[in-house]
């Protein structure tokens, strides 16, 4: 099996050396001691995790060497390739000009921007006329330099922009009604006379299906009937000549954007990609880490562990290329990109809202996120503004790109600088309430290991008072909160599972941190020893001396050094939505409140 699919989470991996295990969500375990082989360079991410890439091995011979991938398939490198991930920031903010989009009658349904070359695609709904009728997609084009309206159409069928290509000039979409062709993408070309010219595929089939216009030509490997495994989850110009694609199984295909064949295939992790700030690389999901593709050459430059992604989950890197953000519905996981440091922070779900992430997920600027119409602090647990009037909006640099809508038939496209000069006083006022967190930096919190074996004490307690100082903190014995550390004496029966062998079954034995005030359970987690992706047998050591003999299942104390514990938790006080809230407006920013 490829490293690739390997690393993409399934379980069955060749059986002369790599393994796969399967167990808990805690960290995996700490590096492999040295052995006289080849090592692979290190990919830790948080303490006590293991390396990226198999080394397939057999007992009592020379290392063997990979298999050539299939032509077109791209493959995670050994070791988990290059480190750190240096990328280029976003290209600074350029003038424009609002647009204002008359008639608008219905639902704006997408926006697609290329701020550098002054063009946009607002897409917005056609309502029914009469009972039954098929969609419709009225599409707008923009020039957002001169703040005007260069063409529009009408398309058959439920479209949404994913992009605009790097000239401005072809616009890439997705079909978004039910059972009506989700698995194909088009490209629209715009004809020096402004007619719209449509090209169609199904990038995700199991062979690149041409399409014509709205007709589907006939394909062994096609068929209309409906698989949302293959329908279209996201896409993206990468570059000047490549289109990368996402299925919503994961699968991510790159193509040659003028011919559309196929030039690249993995079968990666469900979740949305997310494209480098400068527009040359592409970053998705696998097994439980992230990879980064370079569509150009078809190659993944590197791949690093983040822990357990949040489901569902989608990527976005900051505007100055220094961290990337894996966005969730109540949690959102954040890669330093320098120091490869991981960390999570919790935002509140809204139980009436979306069972996806919203497309307008993004940076707002380099320590704010943007969502629906909410901003969010890195470190705060509460949104802590609200921008009412979003149709649709896309963070691009450090400008959030928003179709501003209300209640009128005129609509609005044109960027803001999120967030606005009002928010960060209010804010600051707003928290120092009483009230609004049980819990805040500089606070006092007690330490209790007497669930710790008597011998490591004195060892957890020193490494929980330093977790403590590093995220502000006070260790205090009068503290108003209690950080209990623990391990599980008994634990329970699991086991790991390889390829061609039968499931080798050990014992699953957290260590436990829990952080408890007024009897209310903060923030909790449990971390063991796991199953390696990969593992190495010397001599006649068989799988099982290796699991029993590696501490598979035991407490991993890393989690008393290393424990992602939020800055911050919201009070009985805390505001329900936000700290304040503004109308956006085609004019600029007004506060309501």
């Amino acid at each position: 099996m490829s490293v690739s699919r390997w690393l993409a989470g399934l379980l069955l991996v060749v059986t002369t050396v790599a393994i796969s295990g399967c167990g808990g969500s805690s960290p995996p375990p700490e590096p492999e001691p040295p052995v006289p082989e080849p090592e692979l360079p290190n990919n830790d991410t948080r303490p006590g995790e293991d390396k990226v890439g198999p080394v397939r091995w057999q007992n009592n011979q020379a290392p063997q060497p990979e298999p050539e991938p299939n032509p077109g398939e791209i493959v995670l490198p050994k070791g988990g390739g290059q480190w750190p991930w240096n990328l280029s920031p976003a290209p600074a903010p350029v003038s424009f000009r609002a647009v204002t989009i008359p008639n608008v009658n219905d639902s704006v349904t997408g926006v697609a921007v290329r701020p550098a070359v002054g063009r946009a695609v607002v897409t917005i709904k056609i309502g029914w006329k009469k009972v039954g009728e098929s969609d419709k997609t009225r599409v707008v084009w923009c020039d957002t330099a001169a703040g005007s309206i260069l063409a529009e159409w009408e398309v058959k069928g439920a479209w949404v922009p994913c992009d605009l290509s790097p000239d401005g000039e072809r616009v890439l979409a997705r079909r978004t009604e039910p059972n009506r062709g989700t698995d194909l993408l088009a490209v629209w070309s715009v004809a020096p006379d402004h007619s719209l010219k449509q090209k169609q595929w199904a990038p995700h089939a199991l062979t690149n299906v041409g399409v014509d216009g709205a007709l589907v030509t006939s394909a062994e490997a096609y068929t209309n009937a409906p698989d949302p495994a293959r329908d279209v989850a996201w896409a993206a110009w990468v570059g000047p000549d490549r289109i990368v694609s996402s299925s919503h199984a994961g699968q991510l295909r790159v193509f040659d954007a003028d011919s559309r064949e196929q030039v690249g295939t993995i079968d990666a992790t469900p979740g949305r990609p997310a494209v480098t700030p400068d527009g040359t690389k592409v970053a998705f999901l696998v097994g439980n880490g992230v990879a980064l593709l370079d569509p150009a050459t078809g190659s993944v430059v590197g791949a690093r562990r983040t822990g357990t992604s949040p489901d569902p989950a989608a990527l976005a890197f900051s505007p100055d290329g220094k961290k990337l953000a894996i966005g969730g519905l109540d949690r959102t996981t954040f890669l330093d990109l320098a120091t490869g440091h991981v960390w999570d922070t919790v935002y509140p779900k809204h139980p009436h809202g979306s069972k996806q992430v919203p497309d307008s997920f993004g940076w707002a600027d380099s320590r704010h996120l943007f969502a629906d119409h909410f901003l969010y602090d890195l470190d705060t647990p509460i949104p802590v503004w609200d921008y009412g009037g979003v149709g649709q909006a896309r963070c691009l640099g450090r400008q959030t790109w928003v179709v501003v809508k209300w209640f009128d038939k005129d609509a609005t496209l044109r960027p803001f600088e999120l967030p606005h000069p009002s928010v960060e006083p209010r804010v600051a006022a707003e928290a120092a309430k009483a009230g609004v967190f049980v819990l805040r930096p500089g606070d006092g919190v007690r330490i209790d290991v007497s669930g710790i074996p008597e011998a490591n004490r004195a060892e957890v307690a020193a490494d929980l008072q330093k977790r403590l100082k590093a995220i502000g903190y006070r260790a205090d014995p009068g503290g108003t909160a209690t950080l209990f550390a623990s391990e599980d004496a008994k634990g329970t029966p699991a086991s790991a599972r390889y390829m061609g062998q039968k499931s080798v079954p050990y014992t699953h034995r957290p260590a436990r941190l829990k952080l408890v005030k007024d009897t209310k359970v903060l923030w909790e987690q449990a971390w063991a020893h796991e199953p390696p992706f990969s593992l190495t047998l010397v001599g006649t050591q068989s799988v099982s001396d290796r699991i029993y003999d590696g501490g598979i299942g035991d407490p991993n104390y890393s989690l008393f050094s290393s424990a992602p514990i939020p800055a911050m938790f919201r009070g009985p006080k805390a505001p329900i939505f936000a700290f304040g809230s503004s109308d956006l407006q085609a004019g600029g920013i007004k506060d309501k409140r």
